[in-house]
């Protein structure tokens, strides 16, 4: 089975199990967490002093749904890059068929929320916003995105079930010679319709969101063009305790051997003696956790 979609980018990020509470007390705007640089909704909107040219900036999210008709397994990710281009990744996972496109044309994004609205040359328009009310008022974490064609095409609705993770504590992280101011959100529900190879379908799953801006450059190839090291995003999910997330970054002073660096935690319980996770090797090495990644 296809069991990741990969994005060019500067972060493996790993789910795992959190037993904290999921009363959604936290579920309101104004949100902000003591002692991080994030602040929401604005923070899920544009940021103008980042833009290209000056640097990067970029949402996206992954999903995994299942197909209410065909009852298929379903991969699809949506990245969204103020440099005007839109990545759009699906893949039926039951049928092993993956389709892969990313298009050019107009970003439109809002400043004080997520409001984005993507013109692609020859193509309807996409968006991806925050849900309001009968009254306009934002709807704190829910989301709308409609994206796609005739052929393959989402349109869906996201609620997040977690507070937001700010990645590095307090939300900036080195990447590269960069700074990136860094969230993810690691649990939505997803509901709404997928239209894959023209039939269209209900769909329902689960999905993880990321938004990272700052005074960084990357490139589609995976390219940060400021010291000319290439970085790539994976995602998985694990039965144990705590949240974290490490980066990836083959820099052209590595030349046999790729490492991990850990960079965000609540406080996750990793055993002192090494485990094994597909062809990752875990090791405890006391704050900061690496992991060699055979071949370069």
């Amino acid at each position: 089975m296809i069991k990741e979609i990969q994005l060019v980018g500067a972060a493996i990020l790993i789910l795992l199990f959190n037993p904290l509470s999921q009363a959604q007390g936290w579920k309101s705007y104004p949100y902000h967490q003591d002692g991080t640089l994030i602040y929401f909704p604005r923070d899920e909107g544009s940021h103008p002093e980042f833009q290209a040219g000056s640097g990067t900036e970029w949402w996206y999210v992954n999903m995994h749904l299942r197909g209410d008709s065909t009852q298929h397994d379903y991969s699809a990710m949506v990245a969204f890059f103020n440099y005007n281009f839109r990545i759009f990744n699906i893949a039926d996972e039951t049928e092993q068929d993956f389709h892969s496109f990313t298009n050019f044309g107009l970003l439109s994004a809002a400043q004080e929320c997520l409001n984005l609205k993507f013109y692609p040359f020859f193509m309807e328009t996409e968006n991806w916003l925050t849900k309001t009310d009968s009254l306009g008022k934002l709807v704190p974490f829910q989301y709308v995105l409609k994206v796609g064609g005739d052929t393959y095409a989402l349109a869906i609705d996201l609620d997040a079930q977690k507070p937001p993770l700010i990645i590095g504590k307090d939300g900036l992280v080195t990447v590269g010679s960069g700074d990136s101011y860094y969230y993810s959100q690691t649990q939505l529900v997803v509901t709404g319709t997928l239209k894959f190879k023209g039939k269209t379908e209900p769909v329902s799953g689960i999905a993880w969101i990321d938004h990272q801006y700052g005074p960084f450059f990357a490139s589609p190839g995976g390219k940060n063009l400021m010291n000319g090291s290439a970085c790539n995003w994976t995602m998985g999910r694990i039965s144990t305790c705590g949240i974290f997330s490490l980066l990836m970054i083959k820099s052209p002073r590595t030349t046999a051997t790729e490492f991990l660096r850990f960079i965000s935690t609540s406080k996750p319980k990793i055993p002192a003696a090494p485990f094994r996770w597909s062809a990752f090797l875990f090791g405890n090495l006391g704050r900061d956790y690496f992991l060699p990644v055979a071949g370069a």
